[in-house]
C-alpha cells in the first residue's frame, strides 16, 4: 500500500475511472463512483489540486470540488489562485471577493450549501452537464451534518442522478457512519442489484492509517 493517495492513484487509474461499465454487466445506467478513504495528512486536496486537475486541463475537463466548511472552501480557493495564476494581491485586503469567485481555470469550488441552491436552479442540468469530475471533499458532511442540516439527504440523493456522466469521487477520513448512505444513493434506480454493483463496479482507495504520533 501507498503511504499518500498522489502515489497510489496514478494517471492510468483515473483514465480507467473514465471507462463505462458495459450495460449488460450493470444494471445501473451511471458512471461508477470512486471511494478514497485516507487520514488527514495524506494528500487528498493535493491529489485533486494537482494530479487530477492536471489531468484533466490536458484533455479539456471540466472539475467540480464541493466542501463542507467555508473556511476550507477559502483555503482551496487560495491554493487554486496561486497554482492557476490569479493576482492573490486582490484576494489579501478583500476577503469577500475571493469568497464569491467560483471558477479557476478548469476548476469550479462550491460549499455543499452553494451547491444544493445550484441544483434546484431551472438551468441546473445544463450546468452539470460541464463537469466530468465531482469531487465531494469530506463527504461524512451527509452524515455529521444530518444532524442539524435537513437537506443532506436531498443533496446526496440528487448528486447520482444529476452528475450521473461525471465521476463523482467522494473523500475522507471518516466513512464508517455515511458509507452506507453513499451506497443507496448511488444504487436509487435498482437497489436490488446494488451491492454487487458497487462492489465490481466502483472504485475504492483504502489508504492505511498510522496515528502513532
Amino acid at each position: 500500500p501507498n503511504s499518500y493517495v498522489s502515489d497510489g492513484i496514478t494517471d492510468e487509474e483515473i483514465a480507467r475511472w473514465l471507462r463505462r461499465p458495459e450495460r449488460n454487466l450493470s444494471p445501473i445506467p451511471y458512471q461508477p463512483p470512486v471511494l478514497i478513504s485516507a487520514q488527514t495528512g495524506k494528500g487528498k486536496n493535493y491529489f485533486i489540486m494537482h494530479r487530477l486537475r492536471e489531468f484533466a486541463k490536458r484533455r479539456g475537463m471540466g472539475i467540480l470540488y464541493v466542501s463542507n466548511r467555508i473556511a476550507l472552501d477559502l483555503q482551496q480557493k487560495q491554493e487554486l489562485a496561486e497554482l492557476t495564476h490569479l493576482n492573490r494581491k486582490i484576494f489579501q485586503s478583500d476577503v469577500d471577493r475571493l469568497e464569491d469567485i467560483e471558477e479557476f481555470s478548469n476548476i469550479t469550488v462550491l460549499t455543499y450549501h452553494k451547491l444544493y441552491h445550484r441544483l434546484l436552479d431551472k438551468n441546473a442540468n445544463e450546468w452539470c452537464k460541464r463537469f466530468r469530475f465531482v469531487v465531494l471533499d469530506e463527504c461524512h458532511f451527509f452524515y455529521s451534518d444530518a444532524f442539524f442540516n435537513p437537506f443532506t439527504g436531498d443533496i446526496l440523493k440528487r448528486i447520482p442522478q444529476m452528475f450521473s456522466d461525471a465521476v463523482r469521487i467522494y473523500m475522507t477520513a471518516t466513512f464508517d457512519d455515511v458509507f452506507e448512505p453513499i451506497r443507496f444513493y448511488e444504487a436509487l434506480e435498482d437497489p436490488r442489484d446494488f451491492h454487487e454493483y458497487f462492489d465490481t463496479r466502483s472504485h475504492k482507495y483504502y489508504f492505511p492509517r498510522d496515528y502513532s504520533n
